[in-house]
This record gives structure tokens, C-alpha cells and sequence, in this order.
């Protein structure tokens, strides 16, 4: 850890610190306002060290009398104190300069002064030492003392010093003081200033250069903070903005905690009053007149809430501005902490029946105080409240019944048995009994209507009540009457009264869509479900709704139902009365695979639990129903699928080699191919498609539909326009992941094209790149074998002297093959030659299905010739140089002799090249020549040269103006295929 990280740290974060501790925040914020980002640390420290000299007192009293608890912050304690002793004055000091990042340290000691307590001065102990002869200076207990030290930096690297800081506590405030504050006005709008200005006094302390805060005690920010004249004034000018909401705030100014005051002060600016409702909208005061308005006050500018804002409820009569006086109990509300209202008000009983509208209003009160009439007012949105005063209606009682049988009221025991059961053409007497509930009287005179409730809420007809409040009407069952059980009503008024009787004609399962293919697969691979779409009607057509429909999965005799999904998968009910039936299932993956039968069960279950009267009917068997779906559900899996593959009768396999070979025709011959499938052990099923493929040219041959009965099928392929080489041939079930290939060879001579290469290449020194494709027409052929070969001029094979890491190619999917030839060996003979690309008939495909390698098995050939002519490189070796005076290395000088020698050699740098002539020449240095010698040949024998220049006047003075070049003409010396030389010698 860093010195500044060490000494920077409190606990747990700095941040953290001053969140948890309220009292060191505030005077925390009080500092930052007057250090500045760019003050260097002394700067920083002397301006808290004077802010805690001017705010704190240095004294006994609260270490006395209140001293910190034992788990207490020492330094939180001394800012709410504002007093303390040596130790609080540094130790805050320590936190305080932390905080702002200047690493610091405490340190307890002594010091040699102490405070006489008569004098109130600051004097040294001082005695004799008469044995010794000196002065001494006594440190006693008294002279405890605390003070800090800071870290100050001298160089970038983090070198520097320890600085002592001494806080001198005996120079801080001491005394009591008073404090007045006021205000240049009273309240202001939004872009005004107000100066707040507080006078500090005290009967025996200075008041100057004191530290006053400034505080919003409504919003609880710091709005300024001032230091005192010398008649203890200090003033702030704040300036109201948007972010200060409307309404009374209270501005206190403070000393350190010894003395404080108060102003008010308003915000003025919009206001905004919501009603947010009015619960119940409808009053009927025969019940209640109580209603609840809620609501909240805003200020639109500030986006804050207002609270302890008062506002008044008034009501209006409908679509006017006419107000109703003391319309409730409560007229008067403040607004919470939150802005928000919600107070439960009476309608007091002088508000005659009627449609009214409230409206919440603002006039610039504050908890009752008009403190801004005329300055702020604003009127709510309005919800309307509309006034009744109803007499409870007078309650009846239908005692219904069905050819004399009454009502079952408590339908939970519905007794299937004890309904009527009729048939179409039949009559039923329905009939009512209607009583006064209040007095259990009948009731005469009065229209009561009977209603068909199951077969569309129909009405059946109507009569009077007679004497003893009885009416019945005849309901006959015709064709439109839906099979099943049927809930028919009696209604007067409001009030009625149900009962059900059940039709007793059959019931048809309707099948109206299966999915096609009806088929799933169990490996997950391809879709899971079926779809089935069926609905249920009786024997006239009618549909029948409120149903429960099961489907089975049956085979044979065996069920297999419990293998479908989601499970449990039935019954499927329909309480939309559609009586359309839509299965979405699927079988588990655990399902055997095999053709399963499909029916759809009605048992004869209807769910009437949404009908007004509820109930719900079991198994009634009249109803039951099982119908099967005529196509079987094959239940397969899609990986398990084999293809059993032949060629003219020959079984395919993965890999063909030398022992056996893939099948070979001619261009025109047909082909053969058949195949043999199993799709989880059983036939392709009628629709399935075979395709048959060339993969390489993506092209589909033929495909075959199966019927449904047989597993196999051959396709005759004649080969009319196949490319010459390999062909891969793939047979498939169309929608499945199984496959089947195999190859076959059309022999054919195909064609070599060789791309464009330099037609020289000096040996040992340059590497070449041979390329090109072999085609058929346009089409590049793979897995042909091609070597490289190199002739002479008179056909003989010089293969091995290139230098090459294979002289084999197989070529690649487009026909495309590469020789990188790396060197042309030193050792082979310059001269013209030619390269030549072959194709003996060999085939090979890496990879299974594969082939190969496959020798001599198609038609050979080759490429044209290639011209290349091979150069041998030669060498001069400058074996020195010197002049005869031997003067001044640097210097030419006129009709001295230079001497230059050498050797010159083949590529190979050992071999001498003799009896050739060398040309010496002396050039400037853009190249102009000065002086040459030309004359001179090689050594017969060893290829050395020793050439001599006589200086002249033309010669520059200095050698660095110069340059020498040793250089070898080939043509010159009437030698082909060979390679020039220059030699050139700089003088640096």
C-alpha cells in the first residue's frame, strides 16, 4: 500500500464516513465550499485548520460534563459539541484533511509551554540545575499536548516530508454569543435575490472572522456561509431557482452550535392542484353520505410535491361555476409530507338530490396561513358526484317448477334424476308462484316471462299471476332444442329463478381436420405434436357446447393413452359453448414406435359452472359417443432410418481402395442404382419421397414416391452429360437426416490447364509457384492425382533436381492443384528446359465416404510444355585494395596507382570462374565514370583478378566522393544462361 493510500483511509470509505456521520457532513459541506480543486495541500490544510480555530472552542465543559460514549466516533461527537480539548481539535483535523485527500498523521507528545492560570499566558517551565550548571525546562503532566502532521510531496515519484501542523485550540472562540438574522424581503419569485444577513455579538469575545452557516431548513441544503466583519455581520445572497419548490422555507444562520436564528421566507411561482378521484361517484344518502376526494398539489417547475398546503373541496352544480355553500362536513385540508391529500368528507343533508362536480381549490395558504393571497392560487380538474336518495326496492321470491317439480335451489346436489327428460315433439309445463318476501304474500297482477337460457337466452313466452300469484306457460321441444341437459328461467323485474331438464337425442363427435401427414416423431429431431380439430352437434345438427371431449390412443385392444402429452392429456372441455374441439398433442419420447388408432370419447359431460345457475353433469349416458379417426397416428422415430444402397447389383460401401474399386462407365452408359429403406424397422409409408442426388454438381437425378408397400426402388441413370472423374451420389428420404452414397468414375480424358509462370529461374536462389486446373469442358474435377516433372532440351527428365516438398498433387474441389518448387538445386546445369504437369489415372479422396488412393484408373494424360530456362549465379569476392604511395587513406592524389583484387566464382561460391574478363571502373556518386580498366581476365586457374587505375587530375581529391565497381558481363564473355555481377565499394 501506497504512503498517500495508508494515510488517506478512514473507515470503511470516505464516503461511507461522511453518509454515517451527519454532524462531520455538515461542516464537511461548510469546507468544501471554500477549498478550491486547485489549492495544493498547505493551502487545503491552514484553510481547515483556520475554520476549526474559528467554529470550535477549545474547553473542558462537554468533555466534562458529556463526554463521548464508549463505541462513539470522537470526531462526530466534537462537531455536534463544537468544543473540545487538544486531542478533538487534532484528531478533527486528521479526519477533516483526509477527507479532502491530504495524507495525515496524529501525534500525541508534549510540549514545553503550559497555560498559568493566574496570568492566562503561555510560559516555559524553567529551573537550574545547580550540579550541572545549565538551564532546564520541566515537562509536566499539564504539558500534554496534540497536534497533527501532513504529508507534503516534492516530486512526481512520491518523495517528501512530514509537515507538523499545530491546530493552536487556545486561539479558537471562547464566550457566549447571540445571533440575528433577517432578510432584505420576505418572499420572491423565481430569478430574484434575497440577502440574508446575521449580526453574531458577544459581551467578551470578538465577533469577527467567524464562520456563519446558512441553512434551508425546508429543503435541508447549505445555501452559503459568510464570515463575519469586525462588527460581526456577515450577509449571503441567494438566488431563487427552479429547483427550490414553492411555499414557506425557513433560512437559519448559525455559528458553530453556541448561536443561531430563524427568518421565513416564501417561493413564489406556479402551483398545480390534482384530483386524482372522488370514491364513490354516486352518493345514495338513503345508505351513506360519505364519499373520499383524494388528490395532490404539485409545482410544475420544480417537479416536487407541496406539502402542508391548504386546500379547500368545493362543490359546483353540473356543467357550471355556481358553488354549493357548505355542501360538506369538512371544508378544509393540508396536504402531507407527500403533497398529497385523501380526506373522507359528508355531504351534508342541506345538498338536495342531485348531479354535481367537485373541484379542490388553492389560495395560497399554508397550514391555514394565508402567507401568498394574491400571489398563488390555483383550481383543480373536476369529477362529478351525482346525489341520490333511493328507497331499497321491495324483494320478491319465484318459486319455479317443471311439470310440478320444484326447483333443486342448492344446485351442488344437483339430482340428475330427479330432472324431466323429454323428447323432440314433447310438451313441458313450466310455472311460477310469485311472492312478496316482505310480507309472504302472493302477488297478483304482475307479468312474469319464462326464457331459454341454454338455447341462445331465448324467450319461451309470458303470463299474469293470478290470485294466488301463480302464471305457467307451454313449451314445446322442436328441432332447435339442443340435445343435453337445458337451463330455462322465470324472470319479474330483477328477480328470477332457474331450473334444468335435459333433451334426450344423440350426440355425434364431428371430426373436421387432422394433421397430414398424422404422424410424430419420438427423437425429438422434428415436430412432437398432431394437430385434431373436431366439434360435437346432436342428431339435428345442433351444436353442442359446455362439454368435455376425450381422446384415446389405442392399439389393437391395448390403450396407449397414457403415452400422449401433455399429460394428464384429457378431457379437452370447451366453456366457450363454441362447441369446437381443438386437440394439440403429441406423444412422450418413451412412445413405442409403431401405427396407433385414434378415437375421440364423449361421455356425456357437460360444465355448465359459467351458467347463472351453475352446474355440471357426469357420464350421462345416453350421450356416449366414440368415434375413430380414420387415418392411424404412425408414431416413428427420425434417426432411425436405414438406407441399404447398390450399383448395378453391387452392395456401396464408405471406402473405395485398389482391392475394390468404385464402379467406372463410360460417357452414355446407364447406371443402376437401387435402394432399400427402413424407417424404424417398417416400409416408408405412402408419400414418402426418394431422391436420388449428384453432390458435386448439387443436382437431383430423379426422385420416387412410395406407395406404402414397398421398401425399395431402383432409378436407371443414364450418364449423358456427367463430367469426366468422380461423381458422389447420394440417395435420401426427403424431410429425414439418413443418407446413402456411393461413387462412380466416368472415364474420360480430361484437360490440364497450366497458368502463366516467368520463364527464367536462377538456381539455388528463387522459388516458383506452378498452378493450374484440370477440367473437363469448364468444370473442374477433384481427386485426380497430378505430379510435376522437368525436361531438358533433349527430353530427359531432370525431375530431381527441383527442389520441392512433393511432386504429387491431388487437385481440390474446383480442379485447382499448386506446386511450390522452393529451389532449383545448385548442382543442376544452366540451360533451357521445360516443365510439364502429368496425370497418370490416379483418384483419391481423403475423408469417409472416400477413395484411395486408386492407381491407373482413368484415362491418362498430360499438359503441354512449360519453358523455363535455368540460370547459374555467379560471385566476385573482393579480396582488397590499396594505392602504391600509400599516403592519406582518406585522400586521392594525382598519378598514384589503386590497386584492386579479387576472385570471381560460380553460385556455389567455390567453383572458380576463369579466363573471364572483369571491368574495374571509378565512379562518382551519381554514378558518372571517372576511370576503367577492362582488360583484365581471371586467373586460368584460380579466378583471381589483380586490375590497377592510375589517378589523374579528373579524380576528386576525397575518396568518400567516390565509389569503385568490380563488374561480370556474361554476354560479354560469350557465356548463356549465366548471371551478371556487380560488386560495388563505398568509402564511409
Amino acid at each position: 500500500m501506497s504512503l498517500e493510500s495508508r494515510f488517506t483511509q478512514l473507515p470503511p470509505t470516505i464516503d461511507d464516513y461522511k453518509n454515517t456521520h451527519p454532524n462531520f457532513k455538515s461542516h464537511y459541506d461548510a469546507l468544501d465550499l471554500i477549498i478550491n480543486d486547485d489549492d495544493n495541500v498547505f493551502i487545503k490544510a491552514n484553510k481547515i485548520k483556520s475554520y476549526l480555530q474559528t467554529n470550535f472552542i477549545f474547553s473542558w465543559d462537554a468533555v466534562m460534563n458529556d463526554p463521548p460514549g464508549d463505541t462513539e466516533d470522537i470526531v462526530e461527537w466534537f462537531c455536534e459539541q463544537g468544543e473540545g480539548l487538544y486531542a478533538e481539535f487534532a484528531t478533527a483535523f486528521n479526519v477533516f484533511a483526509r477527507a479532502f485527500n491530504i495524507p495525515s498523521r496524529f501525534v500525541d507528545g508534549y510540549r514545553t509551554k503550559a497555560q498559568n492560570l493566574l496570568t492566562g499566558n503561555y510560559e516555559v517551565d524553567k529551573i537550574t540545575d545547580s550540579q550541572e550548571g545549565y538551564h532546564a525546562v520541566l515537562i509536566k503532566y499539564k504539558h500534554l499536548y496534540n497536534w497533527a502532521e501532513i504529508f507534503v510531496p516534492t516530486n512526481i515519484t512520491g518523495n517528501g516530508y512530514w509537515v507538523q501542523f499545530d491546530i493552536e485550540p487556545e486561539s479558537a472562540g471562547t464566550g457566549s454569543f447571540t445571533l440575528n438574522l433577517n432578510s432584505n424581503i420576505t418572499g420572491g419569485f423565481r430569478g430574484q435575490d434575497a440577502n440574508f444577513t446575521a449580526v453574531l455579538s458577544s459581551p467578551e469575545s470578538s465577533v469577527a472572522d467567524r464562520t456563519i452557516i446558512f441553512v434551508d431548513l425546508t429543503s435541508g441544503t447549505t445555501v452559503g456561509q459568510a464570515q463575519t466583519d469586525q462588527n460581526g455581520q456577515a450577509s449571503v445572497i441567494v438566488n431563487i431557482t427552479n429547483s427550490q419548490v414553492v411555499g414557506p422555507h425557513i433560512i437559519r444562520a448559525s455559528f458553530q452550535s453556541l448561536a443561531n436564528d430563524i427568518t421565513p421566507f416564501m417561493v413564489y411561482g406556479d402551483i398545480v392542484v390534482n384530483l386524482a378521484s372522488v370514491n364513490p361517484t354516486i352518493v345514495n344518502r338513503s345508505i351513506s353520505d360519505r364519499t373520499s376526494i383524494q388528490g395532490y398539489v404539485n409545482d410544475p417547475v420544480a417537479n416536487q410535491r407541496v406539502e402542508n398546503a391548504t386546500v379547500e373541496f368545493v362543490l359546483l352544480n353540473k356543467g357550471t361555476n355556481n358553488r354549493i355553500t357548505n355542501a360538506f362536513n369538512i371544508t378544509y385540508t393540508e396536504t402531507n409530507s407527500t403533497g398529497y391529500f385523501d380526506t373522507v368528507v359528508n355531504v351534508n343533508s342541506s345538498v338536495i338530490v342531485g348531479s354535481y362536480e367537485v373541484r379542490v381549490d388553492f389560495n395560497g395558504s399554508w397550514g391555514g396561513l394565508p402567507l401568498a393571497l394574491g400571489y398563488m392560487s390555483n383550481s383543480s380538474n373536476r369529477i362529478e358526484l351525482n346525489i341520490t336518495e333511493e328507497i331499497p326496492p321491495i324483494p320478491y321470491m319465484l318459486l319455479f317448477s317443471i311439470n310440478g317439480t320444484p326447483t333443486d335451489y342448492n344446485y351442488a346436489a344437483l339430482n340428475v334424476n330427479n330432472l324431466w327428460v323429454v323428447k323432440r315433439g314433447q310438451q313441458l309445463n313450466l310455472s311460477i308462484t310469485l311472492i312478496n318476501e316482505g310480507t309472504m304474500n302472493p302477488v297478483s297482477g304482475e307479468n312474469v316471462y319464462f326464457y331459454d337460457y341454454t338455447n341462445g337466452n331465448s324467450p319461451i313466452g309470458s303470463d299474469m299471476t293470478d290470485i294466488n300469484g301463480n302464471a305457467s306457460i307451454s313449451y314445446y321441444i322442436g328441432p332447435n332444442n339442443k340435445s343435453g341437459p337445458t337451463l330455462v328461467y322465470a324472470q319479474f323485474n330483477s328477480y328470477s329463478n332457474y331450473s334444468y331438464y335435459i333433451v334426450n337425442e344423440s350426440i355425434s363427435v364431428n371430426i373436421n381436420y387432422y394433421s397430414s401427414p398424422l404422424q410424430v416423431d419420438v427423437s425429438g429431431s422434428q415436430e412432437l405434436n398432431f394437430n385434431i380439430i373436431c366439434n360435437l352437434t346432436d342428431s339435428n345438427g345442433n351444436p353442442i357446447g359446455y362439454s368435455d371431449l376425450d381422446l384415446k390412443m389405442n392399439r389393437s385392444s391395448t390403450d396407449f393413452t397414457g403415452y400422449l402429452t401433455p399429460a394428464p392429456a384429457n378431457p379437452v372441455s370447451d366453456p366457450s359453448g363454441s362447441s369446437v374441439f381443438n386437440f394439440y398433442r403429441g406423444v412422450n419420447s418413451s412412445t413405442p414406435v409403431n401405427n396407433y388408432t385414434l378415437r375421440l370419447e364423449f361421455n356425456g359431460s357437460f360444465d355448465f359452472s359459467s351458467y347463472p345457475y351453475s352446474a355440471t353433469f357426469t357420464n350421462l349416458p345416453d350421450f356416449y359417443n366414440l368415434t375413430e379417426i380414420t387415418r392411424e397416428l404412425r408414431v416413428y422415430d427420425y434417426n432411425d432410418v436405414q438406407i441399404y444402397f447398390f450399383v448395378n447389383g453391387s452392395a456401396t460401401r464408405e471406402v473405395y481402395d485398389n482391392s475394390i474399386k468404385p464402379k467406372r462407365f463410360s460417357p452414355g452408359d446407364d447406371v443402376n442404382f437401387t435402394a432399400y429403406v427402413n424407417i424404424s424397422s417398417k416400409a416408408p409409408i405412402s408419400g414418402e419421397n426418394l431422391t436420388i442426388w449428384d453432390d458435386y454438381s448439387n443436382t437431383m437425378l430423379d426422385n420416387y414416391t412410395f406407395p406404402g408397400v414397398y421398401n425399395n426402388h431402383s432409378f436407371i441413370i443414364n450418364t449423358t452429360g456427367f463430367h469426366a472423374g468422380i461423381h458422389r451420389i447420394r440417395i435420401q428420404i426427403e424431410n429425414y437426416p439418413t443418407w446413402n452414397t456411393t461413387f462412380i468414375i466416368i472415364n474420360e480424358t480430361v484437360t490440364i490447364k497450366v497458368n502463366p509462370t516467368l520463364p527464367k529461374r536462377i538456381r539455388n536462389s528463387e522459388n516458383l509457384t506452378v498452378s493450374g486446373y484440370v477440367v473437363n469442358e469448364t468444370t473442374g474435377l477433384r481427386g485426380l492425382l497430378v505430379s510435376l516433372q522437368l525436361f531438358n532440351s533433349t527430353g530427359g527428365n531432370y525431375s530431381q533436381y527441383l527442389i520441392i516438398d512433393s511432386r504429387f498433387y491431388t487437385t481440390e474441389n474446383n480442379g485447382y492443384f499448386e506446386f511450390v518448387i522452393n529451389l532449383i538445386s545448385i548442382t543442376c546445369p544452366q540451360g533451357n528446359y521445360s516443365l510439364r504437369i502429368d496425370f497418370n489415372g490416379s483418384i483419391s479422396l481423403a475423408g469417409t465416404p472416400g477413395i484411395g488412393p486408386i492407381q491407373n484408373y482413368m484415362i491418362n494424360t498430360n499438359s503441354s510444355l512449360i519453358a523455363l530456362n535455368i540460370t547459374a549465379g555467379t560471385n566476385i569476392t573482393l579480396d582488397g585494395y590499396h594505392t602504391k604511395l600509400g599516403l592519406n587513406p582518406t585522400m586521392w592524389y594525382n598519378t598514384d596507382i589503386l590497386y584492386v583484387y579479387g576472385n570471381l566464382t560460380w553460385d556455389n561460391e567455390t567453383t572458380p570462374i576463369t579466363d573471364m574478363f572483369i571491368n574495374v571502373t571509378i565512379r562518382e556518386l551519381d554514378g558518372t565514370v571517372i576511370a576503367f580498366n577492362d582488360t583484365v581476365q581471371t586467373d586460368s586457374i584460380t579466378g583471381d583478378f589483380n586490375i590497377s587505375l592510375v589517378v589523374d587530375s579528373n579524380w576528386p581529391a576525397f575518396r568518400s566522393d567516390t565509389e569503385i565497381w568490380i563488374e561480370f558481363n556474361s554476354i560479354n564473355n560469350g557465356l548463356l544462361y549465366v548471371e551478371d555481377f556487380i560488386l560495388k565499394i563505398n568509402f564511409i
